[in-house]
């Protein structure tokens, strides 16, 4: 496990080496361990530094409980989840993903780029004064270039794959995974009791559908990504996608894909005949459910799938099978589009 200790303050000097936008990347990244879901930690006492945030192998070390947080992508909702929304100063790459029981908490919350989802540089970050960004879906020269300019950064264990290239941990992606990643969260904001009950939540949440479904037969599925004209990928076995559909009572036909979100040709999902499809979509890229359904269906040997000719398609918006609390909100919506088929 690699100790981070960041500079103090948000605007501590940068280096001369380090001028530059985030994303161009900076030299000397530091090696990585595993990605694991975090391990337990005591809640800071009054006055005292919180305990250091497990992030893909890193322990970011905060000088105090942040008061200005700004999130990347969809951990608006997870930072909210750990009782912090009250301490977010800006929302950036969100482009329209959803916010779930979350919208009012975050109504007021300015958003720095809603229509692309890229990570906000550094400037803009300095420019907030963010004393912690929680980010999704960057590597590790993000992290880096932040730590430099004396800005912690963290990141949740179920996108640390793309920070750790190779450190890939199926149990990183599990609802565990969640439930200690906002227990932790809430340790660093000093919010554990608010943490604390929304964990208890999902977890009743997670348990009640996985007993309802409990009594379903066995079926197969697929889920696929439909990008902004085709099917372009599906999810395997390092995804929170799988492990709702394991929940479901599902069984995944990619899971032994050791990946998130593996290429692959749409002749490859023809193979697999499966019971069911899932289509996970984005709304920013001009779909709604009805039409991610239809696209799918169309698209050239689709007909030769039992699902399409059965009907059973079915779409989600992929904001609620993203990682975050608002997965559990997915597995309840999956499991009544799905009894909804029967």
């Amino acid at each position: 496990m690699v100790k981070r200790r960041v500079m103090s303050g948000p605007f501590a000097r940068p280096r001369a080496h380090s001028r530059r936008l985030l994303g161009i990347g900076v030299v000397g990244l530091v090696a990585l361990a595993g990605c694991g879901a975090p391990e337990a930690s005591q809640a800071a006492a009054p006055g005292e530094a919180p305990a250091p945030i497990s992030s893909c192998g890193r322990d970011v070390t905060l000088e105090a409980a942040p008061t200005r947080i700004l999130v990347h992508r969809e951990m608006s909702t997870l930072v909210a989840a750990a009782g912090g929304a009250d301490r977010i100063v800006a929302r950036a790459g969100e482009a329209g993903v959803p916010l779930g029981p979350y919208a009012d908490a975050l109504a007021d919350v300015p958003q720095l780029n809603e229509t692309d989802m890229t990570a906000p540089d550094r400037e803009v970050v300095l420019g907030e004064q963010a004393d912690l960004v929680v980010a999704g879906r960057v590597q590790a020269d993000y992290l880096d270039a932040l730590e430099q300019v004396g800005v912690p950064a963290v990141v949740p264990p179920w996108f640390c794959s793309q920070v750790a290239p190779g450190n890939d941990d199926a149990a990183s992606v599990g609802f565990d995974a969640l439930y200690a990643t906002i227990e932790e969260y809430g340790r660093a904001f000093g919010t554990e009791d608010v943490a604390t009950g929304t964990v208890d939540e999902l977890r009743e949440r997670v348990a009640a559908v996985e007993q309802e479904m409990s009594g379903a037969p066995p079926r197969t599925v697929v889920n696929a990504w439909l990008g902004r004209e085709t099917v372009t990928s599906v999810y395997g076995a390092l995804s929170i996608n799988n492990t709702v559909l394991t929940a479901l009572g599902l069984t995944n036909m990619f899971e032994d894909m050791e990946a998130r979100n593996p290429t692959v040709s749409f002749e490859a999902i023809l193979g697999k005949d499966p019971d069911l499809i899932v289509v996970s979509y984005l709304p920013s890229h001009g779909y709604t459910e009805e039409d991610a359904v239809r696209a799918f269906s169309e698209t050239p040997g689709a007909d030769q799938l039992a699902a399409v000719r059965n009907g059973r398609v079915v779409a989600m918006n992929s904001g609620y099978l993203a990682g975050g609390p608002l997965a559990v909100d997915g597995l309840e919506m999956l499991a009544q589009r799905l009894a909804a088929l029967d």
